[in-house]
């Protein structure tokens, strides 16, 4: 898959959408959760470290050091030029933040997320070291994102500007070497579960309804959408696989 086609469907689709729809959700009257800002931060966070990834100098690795890299590196030269309310914390973010949601949905003690919430008057992102506070509004956060995206990710990749971040052609390799580590991953994966379990046969068919918005696993696989007179039923929905579609767009050419 090339660039293009990849920011266009994986990050201005898939991640924006989501999170597009996640900002819109609100609270009904007398429930004080649900309104998704645990999920808008983690997804906003996921998105920092991927977009680090694409702008890393070296080859892509794994491990968890190589993560923490990427993350802050898009955060430094990236959002917190956009807004500046982000210099200098994103270490404190990532270790009370990002990694309390991605591993057990739980911030550590002083993180206040909040969504539009006219109670509380601060900037976007807000920490405050004597009080042990950070606060943040998780639609704020994520627009400030996507506005650091649009600044500077879109230029280099469409309209062919030079930055000091990294290059269209080195963003590309990025990209080829996650898939080729991703896809090894995964067939490495079901191997091992293969040869643990006894033989036997996985199919989606016709008949599997799929709720709207769900997606399936990453990886190559053949989903046909239930069908009714009208056409594809408005609740099947699944999200296409990032290394299939890789090896698929690979095949033509």
């Amino acid at each position: 898959m090339n660039l293009d086609d990849f920011l266009k469907r994986f990050v201005e689709g898939y991640l924006f959408h989501d999170l597009d729809s996640m900002a819109t959700l609100t609270v009904p009257n007398g429930q004080d959760d649900g309104a998704a800002g645990y999920p808008m931060i983690s997804t906003t966070a996921s998105g920092i470290e991927l977009l680090g990834g694409l702008l890393s100098q070296q080859p892509i690795s794994t491990g968890s050091s190589s993560g923490n890299g990427y993350f802050l590196d898009y955060w430094n030269k990236c959002l917190s030029v956009t807004n500046t309310d982000y210099q200098n914390l994103g270490e404190l973010f990532r270790k009370l933040v990002r990694h309390g949601l991605a591993h057990t949905f739980l911030a550590k003690p002083g993180i206040l997320v909040t969504k539009r919430n006219p109670a509380i008057h601060a900037p976007t992102f807000k920490v405050d070291i004597t009080r042990q506070e950070m606060i943040l509004d998780c639609v704020d956060f994520y627009n400030d994102f996507k506005r650091s995206y649009q600044e500077h990710i879109l230029p280099i990749v469409f309209s062919g500007q030079t930055s000091t971040l990294t290059t269209k052609v080195a963003m590309q390799e990025r990209l080829n070497e996650m898939a080729t580590i991703y896809e090894a991953d995964s067939k490495k994966s079901f191997t091992d579960y293969a040869s643990r379990m006894p033989t036997q046969t996985t199919t989606i068919t016709t008949s599997t309804a799929l709720a709207s918005g769900a997606s399936l696993p990453l990886g190559p696989i053949t989903f046909t959408p239930s069908v009714s007179a009208s056409g594809v039923s408005p609740e099947a929905f699944a999200t296409a696989s990032f290394t299939g579609i890789f090896n698929k767009k690979k095949d033509q050419e």
